[in-house]
């Protein structure tokens, strides 16, 4: 007779999986919070060129209380204090990912 696989129990870390939001997203479970991708600045210049102010990546800011910034609204005043905004890289359990890759909410992104 074959033995059935055991029960994971509630001392077991779950599977996570680093994700990019694609969309503002409201997390269901627990998030840790990455860090987030910025867009390059680009101006263009008098004589027409297209040039970079200040370069684009991935930015991984300490707020005052030590912990790492979501991406930041593109206009103050809006968006929600519970609400992670599109660009902001997480770490999300493996379920939660997979509904959020179905739904267009996020990506998969590179693990380091």
């Amino acid at each position: 007779m074959a033995q059935a696989a055991p029960n994971k129990t509630a001392d077991e870390p779950s599977k996570t999986v680093r994700m990019t939001l694609l969309k503002n997203y409201r997390p269901g479970g627990e998030v840790q919070v990455l860090g987030y991708n910025k867009e390059p600045v680009l101006r263009k210049r008098p004589d027409g060129k297209v040039v970079e102010v200040e370069p684009g990546g991935f930015i991984e800011e300490m707020d005052e209380n030590g912990n790492i910034m979501a991406a930041p609204p593109k206009l103050a005043g809006t968006g929600f204090a519970d609400k992670l905004l599109a660009g902001t890289v997480i770490r999300i359990g493996a379920d939660e990912a997979k509904a959020m890759r179905a739904n267009g909410i996020g990506e998969r992104d590179i693990e380091d």
